[in-house]
């Protein structure tokens, strides 16, 4: 039985993709789900909690790398 934290954790590698390739809109809309998912950790087993934590962490250089050429409206959201 496959969970919804579950599946949100597989797809987050293709958020960190999309971050990396995708267009203005496509990031914006990616930091936003990366967003909900870690306000969302709360409420889910620690072990997933942390499991997905593990995955965004690649996202880090990326975005270090996109706060570098984005306005500040990015930042605030990448925070």
């Amino acid at each position: 039985k496959l969970y919804n934290f579950e599946a949100a954790t597989l797809c987050i590698p293709h958020l960190v993709n999309a971050l990396k390739s995708g267009s203005e809109a496509a990031q914006e809309s990616v930091l936003d789900t990366l967003s909900l998912l870690k306000h969302s950790w709360s409420t889910m087993p620690i072990e997933i909690a942390k499991s997905q934590a593990m995955v965004m962490a690649e996202a880090i250089p990326i975005l270090q790398m996109l706060m570098k050429t984005y306005p500040l409206s990015f930042y605030e959201r990448a925070d």
